[in-house]
């Protein structure tokens, strides 16, 4: 079993501006079924995960990041966690802490190279400091969609996260990230060598918006 160290790390911000969480649009209709077959997906170590991230938005459902069509085509849409916890079609689920951690674990034990995070991040422009660098091995297609956190917003091309269904403390929860470390103090718990590809604490799940990937169940 590998170990895994809890550090912390603090250093600036890469990407900063003022938060925003602007909504994509908003729809009045109940919530419809999400149809899991309008996604990608891919099996990776024997878990089938979703391979873009959600894109859904209703009145329950609110779609924040920025407010353009194109966003939400390429980047999908980033959600609360109560949201988040909710979303995922019938089949399917948030994947728990536990699974976020055995993707990683699977990634840093089978990559190509030294970069975990380039083995899980898709080969496109987008990743502004690594402009088709991603080898995306696992077909895990990661795109830089932003996060948003407490009070500010990470732009894309920058990061990405994804919320698990794991609860870290009374007001945070786990969260599979790749990108910059680039931060106030946040704890991390990574494999031992790893610095771009990581599970977060988050502390702050009521203001706190990321990505969503479902996991078949």
């Amino acid at each position: 079993m590998k170990k895994y160290a809890k550090i912390i790390m603090s250093f600036m911000l890469l990407g900063l501006m003022p938060f925003g969480a602007v909504s994509c649009g908003t729809a009045e209709e109940e919530t419809p079924a999400i149809k899991a077959e309008d996604y990608k997906t891919v099996t990776i170590d024997g878990k089938t995960w979703m391979a873009e991230n959600l894109k859904y938005e209703s009145s329950e459902f609110k779609c924040y990041g920025e407010s353009t069509e194109d966003y939400k085509e390429k980047y999908g849409c980033l959600y609360s966690w109560e949201a988040a916890k909710k979303i995922c079609p019938a089949g399917w689920h948030l994947p728990s802490y536990d699974e976020a951690k055995a993707l990683l674990d699977y990634a840093y034990d089978n990559r190509d190279d030294d970069s975990t995070f380039l083995s899980l991040i898709a080969k496109d422009s987008a990743w502004e400091e690594y402009p088709k660098q991603g080898n995306n091995k696992f077909g895990f297609s990661a795109m830089p969609a932003g996060i948003i956190i407490d009070t500010f917003h990470i732009e894309t091309g920058v990061s990405t996260g994804f919320w698990t269904s794991t609860a870290s403390d009374e007001t945070g929860a786990h969260v599979l990230y790749l990108g910059f470390v680039g931060f106030t103090p946040i704890s991390f718990i990574v494999p031992i060598g790893v610095t771009n590809a990581a599970i977060m604490q988050t502390f702050i799940t009521e203001t706190g918006r990321f990505s969503v990937r479902c996991v078949k169940d």
